[in-house]
């Protein structure tokens, strides 16, 4: 299912957990941007580091999303998002300066032979490319910048271990605060979908058509998805289901159109959502999650769509179907309880694993979370210079060369 979001939104995706972790090393003189002071000793964050981030994250955005270079002259016309972006770069940086003291407060300090190793990466890179002049053309930031970049990174590795290992971490994430997260943040909705560009193909005996590969990829269609019979035949376990298209102004057409009224009217009359979900909806994750999609965020990327879900109480379902994209699909969503514990269906042995892959990584989001609110009695205490702040903005940023070379 798509997420939505905001333009900003969308930008933001690229500032990944590790990056929102940066604690660069000074580049040069310059006035401090942020300034924050902790058991008598005051940390900054220069302009020289300032410029550094604000230029290279705007690399990531570019290169994230295959910008070309001429993207540059109106992406950020929208003041807003420009504003909005760069806040999340000064919220990003008062995590810089907070964590170089983190770094002495717990007394860590990274491995010497890793720290050795990536200088003489960074050396050959140098070597390679003609020299520190060379790479800065290349890239439009200095060899040096990027080293402490990726070293900053290791520093971000080795606090979070610090705090959160799962064998050695003082202040390792508890079952009751996996619990808590997991209800505060997740939902869990059952979902008709109703298409009036497609059909579920249907065999010579009324059974729905499935998509399945074998052990070669190839594709093949089977009516029966049992996993015991997709495993005897060395089939995919996962699947999806085999459609035809509708013509426009077909018969059949006119009756998906009619048959979204008699669902609303049949759980009017009180019809069971599950059963109805699994007699008539056009989407197969209704099926593969029969019991409904648990997912943290958004069901639907439309703006309409997504306030009408939100409203929507335990037992409550969205009287009104949604339509979306013209017509061709219309949603009927009904919100349930959650499943208990979902998340543990990720766990290495657990029985039962469908909700293994939203779960993937649950441990470390809920371990990310404990961290910001861990930081934020810090985080407020930074200072920021905003006379020197203004002077900033995503539009007046410089891009990297590297932007022209690998996209245009």
């Amino acid at each position: 299912m798509k997420r939505t979001g905001k333009f900003v939104k969308i930008l933001s995706l690229v500032l990944c957990a590790a990056m929102l972790m940066l604690a660069l090393a000074s580049c040069g003189k310059g006035d401090s941007v942020l300034t924050f002071t902790a058991d008598g000793k005051e940390y900054t964050l220069t302009e020289s580091e300032f410029d550094f981030m604000m230029m290279y994250r705007k690399y990531q955005i570019f290169y994230a999303n295959s910008y070309p270079s001429a993207y540059d002259e109106f992406l950020w016309q929208d003041a807003e998002v420009d504003s909005e972006l760069k806040q999340v770069i000064v919220d990003t940086a008062k995590t810089v300066v907070v964590e170089k003291y983190l770094m002495e407060k717990f007394g860590l300090e990274l491995d010497e032979k890793e720290v050795t190793d990536l200088k003489d990466e960074y050396k050959a890179t140098i070597k390679g490319i003609g020299g520190q002049g060379a790479f800065k053309a290349n890239y439009g930031w200095t060899a040096d910048q990027m080293m402490q970049y990726d070293l900053a990174i290791k520093n971000n590795t080795l606090i979070r271990d610090y705090l959160y290992n799962n064998e050695t971490g003082v202040e390792k994430v508890t079952d009751e605060e996996l619990d808590a997260y997991y209800n505060e943040n997740f939902k869990q909705y059952q979902l008709i979908m109703i298409s009036t560009t497609q059909d579920v193909s249907k065999d010579a005996d009324g059974k729905k058509e499935y998509v399945v590969y074998d052990k070669n990829g190839k594709e093949v269609t089977v009516t029966d998805i049992s996993e015991e019979s997709l495993k005897e035949k060395e089939y995919s376990i996962a699947y999806t289901y085999k459609y035809v298209d509708l013509e426009d102004g077909s018969e059949r057409k006119e009756e998906k159109i009619a048959l979204v009224d008699e669902i609303l009217s049949e759980l009017k009359d009180g019809a069971d959502f599950k059963e109805l979900a699994l007699k008539y909806s056009d989407e197969f994750l209704t099926e593969y999650f029969e019991d409904g999609y648990i997912l943290e965020g958004d069901l639907i990327n439309d703006e309409d769509a997504i306030e009408a879900i939100n409203k929507l109480e335990v037992g409550d379902y969205t009287e009104k179907a949604i339509s979306l994209d013209s017509g061709k699909y219309y949603y009927i969503v009904k919100r349930v309880a959650l499943a208990d514990k979902a998340y543990t269906h990720a766990d290495e042995g657990a029985e039962n694993t469908e909700y293994a892959d939203l779960f993937e990584n649950f441990d470390s989001t809920v371990a990310d979370s404990k961290y910001e609110k861990f930081l934020e009695e810090y985080i407020n205490t930074v200072v920021v210079n905003e006379d020197i702040l203004a002077e900033y903005s995503m539009a007046t940023t410089k891009l990297s060369p590297m932007i022209k070379k690998m996209i245009g």
